[in-house]
């Protein structure tokens, strides 16, 4: 990987399994925070699209976060209107350990298929 050939938000690392991991991604921890208002799904949504449309290919969230909806819904906004295959970005999320019990997991399995149909 040269740093030369490729934008930052492109560039990647191969994985062991030969997945393309992007080396630069986009976090959803309070989108407006900076401003005083907490978090805003609104506000989620439309940072999350804008990273998209600027090349951001790897998106974070987690369930403390409380973005994660707010992320699947610019995913499908990115695909319709930015023809950008869901495969091709990675979304990662986190999980308290005390979230971590096999009806916790449901629950997360089910807002996957809700928001974004997979977690990376």
């Amino acid at each position: 990987m040269s740093s030369k050939s490729k934008s930052s938000t492109k560039q990647s690392i191969t994985l062991n399994n030969g997945v393309e991991l992007p080396l630069l991604g986009f976090g959803t921890f309070q989108p407006t925070a900076s401003q005083g208002l907490g978090t805003s799904d609104e506000a989620a949504k439309d940072a999350v699209f804008t990273a998209l449309k600027a090349d951001y290919r790897l998106i974070d969230t987690a369930a403390f976060y409380q973005t994660e909806a707010a992320v699947g819904c610019a995913l499908r906004r990115a695909e319709a209107e930015l023809d950008i295959d869901r495969a091709d970005i990675f979304v990662t999320s986190k999980l308290w350990v005390s979230d971590t019990s096999y009806d916790e997991m449901e629950a997360v399995r089910t807002l996957n298929t809700a928001t974004s149909q997979f977690f990376d």
